[in-house]
């Protein structure tokens, strides 16, 4: 499982350990598991099963897009204004 330890009491993150901590925290988040929804068993019991987390996941991939897409306009700027 990832670890976000080293993260821990680590303060505001610098611009350059943004791409390192971003990549530690999606792979945290791809990672989470929940409960699934309960269904009776087949003495009548009620159970839940741990499933991967697919909001977790969902969040990791939107922040790793978001992410993504900050860069690019970053390197647009600058791009733009050594032109």
């Amino acid at each position: 499982m990832s670890d976000l330890s080293k993260w821990n009491g680590h303060g505001q993150v610098k611009p350059e350990e943004e791409n390192e901590y971003l990549k530690d925290l999606c792979a945290y988040l791809r990672e989470q598991q929940t409960l699934s929804e309960p269904t009776k068993n087949e003495d009548g019991v009620m159970t839940c099963e741990i499933v991967p987390d697919e909001v977790a996941a969902h969040a990791a991939d939107v922040i790793q897009e978001l992410f993504e897409r900050i860069q690019k306009l970053e390197y647009e700027l600058k791009e733009a204004k050594g032109a």
